[in-house]
């Protein structure tokens, strides 16, 4: 009897072992199965993410240090809070991403202006012909041969700040091949291209097609039409039909059309332009610095374009041959500060008053006899309207 009732518990104990272990194995509710799926997709999205960021950085331009001791910023004057200024560098070399060759110049220098409050814009360039003051020898030279002649990019940099009362310590540098990968990797940009461009374009995407290994294709018709990278890199370098004042316009106009295609290309145009354009490209630019203004791209708006010097004249110099000679170095770079920073009450430093002085004695032979008259040409300063088109003064 006894044995009976210990086997009659032995079996109790083991149905309540079962029940208590099934307990643990209850099919999980709905709740708990929507709580566990959001939490695997969102620890799936981190790890992409993760994995993206890693593989940005991976493809970012490796950051060139610069030394800003040697830059030539005046600590004399007081300079402009608020803005972040950058050197774009559009290097001459016929050899791709060689930027440290010895015959190459600074064929573009555009000065990019963002106030960093409220997001906007100003680009003017730095006509290369222009007679400025080389900052490592003291002697006056075209504003485009300092990058030979004093240390590539530092050089440009130490140029415009000397010359121009600048605080500049960033810049981008690019070459023919990394312009015309930038403007493919947008989709190409819309160029309303002239009838007397045509031949010259075509002409010139001969020689950019070479350098790049890109294929060319001519352009066929004037008008409004998308042109492809080596069709706008060679646009871009028009000059002998006309003047380098429209060849710094043509510039601009690429470089807007360029951002516009960017800001409205999304995620996938900007991969193409991290996996591709950014390694073949230099900047002082970190990383980290890439990535803190990259997310903000799509608030930035281009405003307005210029060409520097406003107040100008051109001939020919004994000694330096075609240049372009600025009409009272001191008034312009007064305009440029006004036009950069919307400030009325700049006074240049006594550099900039030294340099001016001397830039005229050189030119001598091409300038006007009234140095002191108001600076009025406005001609080459464009705004951008509020569909991305580019209005100059005269309307076109």
């Amino acid at each position: 009897m006894s044995s009976n009732r210990r086997a009659r518990a032995l079996r109790r104990k083991r149905i309540r072992s079962k029940r208590k272990g099934n307990r643990f194995k209850k099919p999980w509710s709905t709740k708990k199965k929507v709580i566990v799926i959001i939490a695997s997709v969102i620890s799936l999205i981190i790890l992409l993410a993760l994995g993206y960021v890693a593989w940005v950085f991976s493809n970012l331009a490796d950051q060139v240090k610069v030394n800003k001791a040697n830059l030539n910023i005046n600590s004399d004057i007081s300079h402009e809070k608020g803005y972040l200024n950058i050197a774009l560098i559009g290097v001459d070399s016929r050899q791709v991403n060689k930027y440290d060759d010895e015959d190459a110049r600074a064929d573009t220098m555009i000065i990019a202006s963002l106030n960093q409050e409220t997001k906007e814009i100003k680009l003017v360039s730095v006509y290369r012909d222009t007679v400025l003051r080389m900052p490592g020898s003291g002697e006056l030279n075209k504003a485009n041969a300092a990058y030979s002649l004093d240390g590539g990019y530092e050089g440009t940099l130490s140029l415009l700040n000397e010359n121009l009362d600048m605080d500049i310590s960033n810049f981008v540098a690019v070459d023919f091949k990394a312009l015309a990968d930038l403007v493919d990797a947008v989709g190409g940009v819309e160029i309303d291209v002239k009838q007397r461009e045509i031949w010259a374009l075509n002409g010139l995407a001969t020689e950019v097609s070479k350098v790049t290994g890109k294929k060319k294709i001519s352009v066929m018709h004037a008008g409004k039409q998308t042109l492809n990278g080596v069709q706008a890199t060679a646009y871009a370098r028009i000059r002998k039909i006309d003047t380098d004042y429209k060849r710094t316009e043509r510039q601009r106009i690429v470089l807007e059309a360029v951002m516009k295609k960017a800001q409205h290309g999304g995620f996938r145009t900007v991969n193409k332009i991290v996996s591709k354009i950014f390694p073949e490209i230099i900047t002082s630019f970190s990383k980290g610095d890439i990535i803190k203004y990259g997310k903000d791209v799509t608030r930035y708006k281009l405003v307005e374009t210029a060409g520097f010097p406003f107040e100008k004249t051109d001939g020919t110099v004994s000694g330096l041959g075609s240049v372009v000679a600025p009409v009272n170095l001191t008034k312009n770079v007064i305009e440029l500060h006004k036009y950069l920073f919307n400030k009325d009450d700049f006074t240049p430093s006594s550099t900039v008053t030294e340099i001016s002085n001397a830039v005229y004695e050189r030119t001598m032979s091409i300038q006007p006899a009234d140095q002191d008259a108001s600076i009025t040409d406005t001609s080459k300063t464009n705004t951008v309207g509020s569909d991305g088109t580019t209005i100059d003064a005269n309307g076109d």
